[in-house]
Formats: structure tokens, sequence, C-alpha cells
């Protein structure tokens, strides 16, 4: 499987209710979990606790009310690594209603990066620790050890090859955050936080740069945490 194209479908919709800051990655992980639900595989392709290979963002308009409201115009981009995959969710995100929006239209293009210099989280990632959220219990160090061995686990499932090099991935890490940053999901809060990854130059590190922009880091990605931006040299 080709890992290096990435494909990016922006999505316009139109607010039937009010949504606050705080239920926003909710909603639109429903929405587009209702339009997964429409196509068999996909359906059970949700409900199976695997990689799901694709994310998407929040709103691109922030608001600083911290609602956005009903009848306002909105938009937010989902990305994937599959041709077939980017095609379907194209025509049915723009032709979806839910409760809370209703698709109006969708643009897809693919992400053309030159070689990357650097990752940045635009939402939270989030890693799930035996015990809680790594920094009760956990180094900086390990955080970071499981960034790359999830994001490698990630890539060998998807393409089925073992890695057989030594990873480098990034030559230097930042927090972002200074105290965990909040999401609501379903009935609880999931702590996560945001980084940036200077990027290595060599092939494979940049290979998994391009795979991590269609796909999230970390985990729960479906549920709208992980998604990246990049800055090219």
């Amino acid at each position: 499987m080709d890992t290096d194209l990435v494909y990016q479908i922006d999505v316009k919709v139109y607010l039937l209710k009010t949504i606050t800051y705080h239920d926003m990655q909710q909603q639109l992980a429903q929405y587009v979990d209702q339009v997964m639900a429409k196509k068999e595989e996909l359906l059970t392709l949700h409900n199976t606790n695997c990689f799901k290979y694709y994310c998407f963002s929040g709103f691109k308009t922030i608001q600083r009310e911290g609602t956005y409201q009903e009848g306002s115009l909105n938009s937010f981009s989902v990305r994937c690594l599959d041709k077939k995959f980017a095609e379907y969710l194209a025509y049915e995100l723009a032709n979806h209603t839910s409760l809370t929006m209703k698709g109006l239209s969708c643009q897809t293009k693919m992400i053309k990066t030159g070689l990357i210099q650097k990752l940045y989280l635009i939402t939270p990632a989030v890693l799930k620790f035996e015990d809680g959220y790594w920094r009760k219990n956990h180094s900086l160090e390990e955080f970071q050890q499981r960034i790359i061995s999830n994001t490698l686990r990630k890539y060998e499932e998807y393409t089925q090859q073992k890695m057989e090099n030594s990873v480098v991935l990034y030559n230097n890490f930042r927090l972002l955050n200074k105290i965990p940053i909040k999401t609501r999901y379903k009935n609880i809060h999931l702590l996560g936080d945001k980084f940036e990854l200077m990027i290595a130059e060599d092939e494979v590190s940049q290979k998994l740069a391009r795979f991590l922009l269609g796909t999230g880091a970390c985990e729960l990605n479906a549920r709208g945490f992980g998604y990246l931006n990049y800055k090219s040299m």
C-alpha cells in the first residue's frame, strides 16, 4: 500500500443546532460515524477495535465565545490514505444530515508536502497508558517512546511490512501545553496533549511523517484526536 498519498476532504456544513466548543469533536465524530454506517464494510470497521487510518480536524473557525451558532456555516477536514475511501467520504459527507449539521459541499485534494520540516498538532493527541494519564506515572522520555512505538505499530499494520532499520522520526520534540488538555468524549473527559516534532530528513522518517498526516498521531484518531498539520522545508 502506498503511504505517500494523503487525501484531504474539506467539508462545508450548515449548523442546524448551536454546538459548543467542548461538544464540537463529539458532534463531528457522530457525523462521520453516521456516514461510515451507511456502508456495511465501513460499519464493521467502525465497530472493530483497531486502527481506522483516517482522522479529522475540528471546525476551522475559532469562536471567542466558545459556541458555533445555529444557522452558521463551518468547515472541517478529513484525511485518509485510500483513494476509494476518500471518494466515498467526499460524496457522502456532502450529502449527509445529522441532528446538528447538514453537509453542503466537499472538495478533495492530495497533500503534496515536499520535505517535511515539522509536524504539529491541531487537535490534542491521546495515548492510553495502563495506569492512566502519562504525566502522573511516566517521564517525558517514556511518552516520546510511546509516540514512536504507536506510529510504527500503526504503519506496520497498515502496510503489512516490518520496519527493519532503527527509526529516528524526529530530531527535536516540544510539548506545547503545560497542563493536560481536557476533551469531552461520551460521558467522560479525556486528557490529551499537543506537541510538535522536528522531522528528521532521512527517507524512513519522512515516509512516517506523511503517513501520520493521513492517519493522525497516537490513538482515537477516528474520534477527532491527533490531527496534524505540517511545515515544509
